[in-house]
């Protein structure tokens, strides 16, 4: 049961409200050409989308049936229009007048509302002989009394956009941190081992010894083999004197050699320790 009123009020609210068109004043216009103007506005109303429970004639109609006169003889006064806009249950009266004077025609058209009587819209024009109050005249009041009178339109809904589900949250690593540069450390050439001078000069002393023993080797050899022909020596010798003597002679001069090698290695071998 709540269901059903709530979709009555829903539907009553965007229903749009009651509009009455009614002729409020007439001066020496035909009641034909005014019945017909009224006629055309209430026509221009209902293309725009008024809703209209009464034609116009037919409201007359309705009033005179209520024992009420018609709207001209509320001489343009809204308090009286309004009245008879309430007894015909409208929200908003369009109230039209006309009136000729001379050549001219003049036409008025007002929209107010009921409850306040308070004009929301009106206009007003005048006619040049053999011309009358249509379409294009109508089409400025029209427009703003519809603003009062039908509900504003509703924005156009897009379809939904479809969205990509957002990415899961990414995962928080500790920061790494960063290895300390090695230093590159300039590394100078070794400098030569002070031992090598030392192996030199032992190796050079030890050539001396060596040198000087064959050599002191040599000279005993050459010197026994001299003394072998001295006098008194029985051993035979296939030398001769002269031989025996220059063999000798070979052998001093060996142990003079052997002398300078032997002093030569033993200041090899002092420098050797010096330098070690």
């Amino acid at each position: 049961m709540g269901f059903f009123v709530l979709t009555a009020l829903v539907l009553t609210a965007a229903e749009p409200p009651p509009v009455l068109v009614l002729l409020s004043r007439r001066t020496g216009v035909p009641a034909a050409d005014a019945t017909a103007l009224v006629q055309r506005v209430a026509d221009a109303g209902a293309e725009a989308g008024w809703r209209q429970p009464w034609a116009p004639q037919a409201a007359v109609d309705e009033l005179v049936r209520k024992g009420l006169k018609d709207g001209t003889a509320c001489n343009g006064r809204r308090a009286c229009l309004a009245e008879l806009g309430r007894q015909l249950g409208a929200a908003y009266v369009v109230a039209v007048s006309t009136g000729q004077v001379g050549t001219d025609r003049s036409v008025g058209v007002e929209l107010f509302s009921v409850e306040d009587e308070q004009v929301r819209t009106k206009d007003a024009v005048v006619l040049p002989p053999g011309s009358e109050f249509g379409a294009a005249q109508l089409r400025t009041f029209v427009a703003a009394a519809s603003a009062h009178l039908l509900p504003a339109p509703e924005a156009p809904t897009s379809p939904p956009v479809a969205t990509s589900p957002a990415p899961p949250p990414a995962t928080l690593l500790p920061p790494v941190e960063a290895a300390p540069s090695e230093a590159v450390l300039t590394q100078a050439p070794a400098p030569p081992r002070r031992h090598t001078a030392s192996w030199v000069l032992l190796a050079s002393s030890a050539a001396a010894l060596v040198g000087g023993s064959v050599a002191l080797g040599a000279a005993l050899g050459e010197r026994e083999q001299a003394l072998r022909r001295l006098p008194g020596d029985s051993s035979r010798s296939p030398w001769t004197a002269t031989q025996a003597q220059g063999h000798a002679d070979a052998a001093n001069a060996l142990l003079g050699v052997t002398i300078g090698l032997a002093a030569t290695a033993l200041g090899l071998g002092l420098g050797a320790a010096v330098a070690w």
